[in-house]
């Protein structure tokens, strides 16, 4: 419960493209169910061979294995200056900032909310298994393991498969789907009657389950800013829990209710109702969450923005101001204050220093850089040679972006000793 939340936040600082950050959870999914089936087996294993205290030593070593790998990562962090302290570790405080940026993206709430039935899902089918085994399709104590192991290669697959949502722009269908499609089989198993049909429809609820796993923890990872994704998803992860808890603690009360089939139907129609209850919703945060692919398309050609991680490209798209200029007028004036950074989107622009013409720009050239880097006056004039269409950043969101990440500071310094050296702007 303390690695899974930050887990989760990291993933979007090392995936460079929306297609990666799907893939990276879709497998993220795929690796943790597959320790779920694989783990117990590993164990007996392991435990008829170097007994009890071996098993432990197994597990430490790999956590100690899993250590190693971390201390590789390199993720973005506020940079602190030498003479100002790091802000002191608050759990309270950091809770209550997660909470906040709750309060602020109501649709995020909504995501934690749904992410939490799945958990509920889970808690259920944790004892309304042994109801599907023993009373209903009466296999024995046997069966129980036999549904959970069949539901957990069927999670192993759903994530498998979930990689088709790489090329996805929207997720809210594939959430609202896959939840739906929980519920529909889970409902279904009550009727079913035979374990071979019952096998088939608890591996296509755990398939569906991951499928809205991976979906969900997308979006949410695309709804929330960077600072406070890891206090979010550890809110998260405290109502997992909570879902779990309450799931299994439903079971028993439903099926002293409805009885042991009508238990099974009243969890998936649940589902179901949660499922296509939430889907204006759902779709409302997809499409706020989702970039207008031409202007991450246009950043992500301009090499100083192509070492950004895709979750920094796809923040500073959405600050991106655009404006038309007439031909003739004056874009940026030589010895002005530098406040913007720009992109040309069509047309051309010409380069003037103290009036000698330079050069000339056109659509996917950018200007303005080296007077926000290197803090001095402007160093040249763009004029529009013909009507421009622009997208300019401000001062703020182009250094934050660019001095937040040495590769891409790195080139835009280059770019900038390139162009002070023959003469630009």
């Amino acid at each position: 419960t303390l690695t899974r939340p930050v887990h989760n936040a990291i993933l979007p600082q090392l995936a460079e493209t929306p297609e990666q950050l799907t893939a990276a959870n879709a497998s993220s999914s795929m690796v943790e169910g597959l320790g779920v089936l694989v783990g117990p087996g590993f164990v007996a294993l392991t435990l008829g061979v170097l007994g009890l205290s071996g098993v432990l030593l197994v597990m430490a070593a790999s956590m100690l294995g899993a250590v190693v790998c971390a201390t590789r990562l390199r993720v973005l962090e506020d940079p602190v200056s030498a003479d100002e302290e790091p802000p002191p570790i608050s759990v309270m405080r950091d809770a209550m900032h997660g909470i906040r940026e709750l309060r602020r993206e109501p649709g995020a709430t909504l995501l934690l909310i749904v992410g939490g039935s799945q958990y509920f899902l889970i808690g259920l089918l944790d004892v309304l298994y042994a109801v599907l085994a023993i009373e209903l399709l009466a296999v024995g104590g046997s069966g129980v393991g036999l549904l959970s192991s069949t539901f957990g290669v069927g999670c192993l697959a759903g994530a498998a498969g979930a990689v088709a949502l790489a090329g996805r722009g929207r997720l809210s269908a594939a959430m609202s789907l896959g939840l739906a499609a929980c519920g529909l089989t889970l409902a279904l198993t009550g009727a079913a009657g035979r374990l071979g049909p019952v096998l088939a429809l608890i591996f296509v609820c755990g398939a569906a389950r991951s499928v809205f796993d991976v979906a969900a923890r997308t979006l949410l990872q695309r709804a929330i800013p960077d600072d406070v994704l890891a206090r979010v998803f550890g809110l998260q992860e405290a109502l997992l829990m909570l879902g779990l808890a309450a799931g299994s603690a439903a079971a028993p009360i439903l099926t002293e209710a409805f009885g042991d089939t009508g238990a099974i139907l009243f969890a998936g129609l649940l589902l179901i109702v949660v499922a296509f209850g939430c889907w204006p919703w759902l779709r409302r945060i997809d499409a706020r969450a989702v970039v207008p692919g031409p202007e991450l398309t246009l950043l992500r050609r301009i090499p100083i923005f192509a070492p950004l991680p895709e979750h920094v490209a796809e923040e500073l798209s959405w600050h991106l101001i655009p404006s038309d200029v007439p031909r003739g007028a004056v874009v940026i004036r030589e010895g002005d204050a530098g406040d913007r950074f720009y992109v040309i989107v069509d047309g051309t622009a010409d380069v003037s220093i103290a009036g000698a013409p330079v050069r000339s720009l056109g659509p996917g050239d950018h200007f303005g850089e080296i007077a926000l880097l290197r803090n001095v006056p402007r160093t040249a004039t763009v004029r529009a040679g013909s009507p421009l269409r622009l997208l300019a950043l401000e001062r703020d969101e182009f250094l934050a972006a660019v001095t937040g990440s040495r590769r891409a500071l790195a080139r835009a310094h280059a770019v900038a000793d390139r162009r002070l050296h023959a003469g630009g702007a």
